[in-house]
């Protein structure tokens, strides 16, 4: 799974958010988490991030990509009351 792929996904949060709650269907976020944790787990199993054959510019990149991940992943369990485990 490539970082655009990634980036599209993340940006596609809050208008899953918007639909769940105009469609007064929250399972739409359940779904959206769950297809979320899907991608990046490929995301993170076909693009290491911390290997040293990686470029500096592309593990930045990487990083980046990661924390936003993260960060979508805990406010979607948030908005789901789930809370987020703090380490895996």
């Amino acid at each position: 799974m490539c970082i655009r792929d990634r980036l599209e996904t993340i940006a596609r949060f809050p208008a899953v958010i918007d639909e769940a709650a105009a469609d007064l269907e929250p399972h739409q976020i359940a779904t959206y988490t769950r297809e979320f944790a899907d991608r990046f787990n490929a995301f993170y199993r076909e693009c290491p991030v911390l290997a040293d054959d990686v470029d500096p510019a592309v593990r930045e990149t990487r990083l980046a990509l990661v924390a936003a991940s993260k960060h979508t992943m805990a406010n979607a369990l948030s908005i789901l009351g789930v809370a987020a485990p703090r380490s895996m």
